[in-house]
């Protein structure tokens, strides 16, 4: 079997029984507000649809680093992935003291900052394992520093006309971006995405 995300997602939940990972696997399809059941991105008029293209990014941080990756699809192969459509790197100083959600929130920024010009006139589907940044993003219960990456993405999304819709997804569906976050198991990246194992060493 190709490991996809799509793929991953379903083995997730496949213990759990099929109607429940029909659903659970939808979260790639279906992008809705977790209070209104309506798509409201950052650009559009909620309840009408755009149609636009779509792109993929998948991002994770930790206390060591941030990490994250972008498809075209959720079927897109992920060992086929470029070191161009990946990233990984670490804090400053700086970051050592901040809230995870702070660093969460900031690593959603700095993939949609990475590939802006591709994520340009696109939705962007975000899938990230932290529900507070999740929540963030729809416009919901954050506080505190994070603001400030969160002020950030709105301004950028606006001005590229990206529409973003964020998904929460659990932490073992998000293997790649939390390895290229953690920075320590570069041989585990290279089994997931051959083409990444001499793109990011360990520190």
């Amino acid at each position: 079997m190709v490991l996809t995300p799509y793929a991953i997602l379903r083995q997730l939940c496949f213990f759990k029984g099929s109607t429940h990972a029909r659903n659970i696997s939808n979260l790639t399809k279906q992008h809705v507000s977790p209070s209104s059941n309506v798509l409201i991105p950052w650009n559009s008029t909620p309840g009408i649809s755009t149609q636009r293209p779509n792109r993929y990014m998948w991002t994770d941080a930790s206390r060591k680093g941030f990490g994250g990756y972008y498809l075209p699809s959720c079927d897109a192969p992920i060992h086929e992935l470029r070191p161009s459509s990946a990233f990984s790197g670490a804090w400053g100083s700086g970051c050592i003291e901040c809230s995870i959600t702070y660093l969460e929130m900031a690593a959603v920024l700095h993939g949609l900052k990475l590939w802006k010009e591709k994520f340009k006139d696109h939705e962007v589907v975000c899938f990230c394992d932290n529900q507070g940044v999740v929540r963030g993003l729809w416009g919901k219960n954050i506080k505190g520093e994070a603001m400030n990456p969160l002020g950030e993405i709105i301004q950028l999304c606006k001005a590229a006309n990206i529409e973003l819709a964020p998904r929460w997804i659990p932490g073992k569906g998000n293997v790649l971006a939390d390895l290229l976050s953690r920075r320590c198991d570069i041989a585990r990246v290279g089994n997931l995405a051959p083409q990444l194992s001499n793109s990011f060493p360990e520190p």
